[in-house]
């Protein structure tokens, strides 16, 4: 008969280094450095598991925000449930947003950026966008032959259906 697997428990503490501050996690790590442990064979976040392990909160549906900064801390003292809202809004709180923009003076076409985000995605994240390339974008897209078929193509179904509407 196998070996009965470690208890969920043992086998998170046992790869946790506990400092005066950060509980650093020394099992494998994604590729943001956030530590990984099996949890009835499906893989999970070690800081919640710790977290949920300490606290007994089921934090479900929630994200857990690290006051350190350090991903790979499971100490439950630096972990704050949240919603992404929140953890969207702490991050760029503490310039954490967008690192491959952050500081550039130009975007890399050479055109001079905003220093403060002046876009939104669709996900609610905001960003510095160069206007000057945007506005070579629109006038490429405006000036495509493949556009100007499209808006001509509209044209005519439009026609087509108005036509359709007085006659009948």
């Amino acid at each position: 008969m196998p070996p009965k697997p470690k208890p969920v428990a043992d086998r998170l503490w046992e790869k946790v280094c506990k400092t005066e501050g950060c509980w650093e996690w020394t099992g494998s790590k994604n590729n943001h450095g956030y530590g990984r442990i099996n949890v009835n064979r499906y893989p999970a976040y070690a800081h919640r598991v710790a977290y949920e392990l300490v606290t007994g909160e089921d934090i479900t549906g929630l994200e857990l925000l690290h006051s350190c900064d350090n991903p790979g801390c499971v100490n439950p003292d630096h972990l704050t449930p949240g919603t992404h809202k929140e953890n969207m809004r702490d991050m760029t709180a503490k310039g954490r947003d967008n690192p491959w923009n952050r500081g550039k003076p130009t975007c890399k076409r050479g055109h001079v950026l905003p220093e403060k985000p002046n876009s939104v995605d669709g996900k609610g994240k905001s960003y510095r966008r160069c206007r000057e390339c945007a506005r070579i974008r629109g006038r490429k897209a405006n000036k495509s032959p493949e556009a100007h078929e499209r808006k001509m193509q509209l044209q005519r179904e439009r026609r087509a259906m108005m036509k359709e509407r007085n006659e009948g």
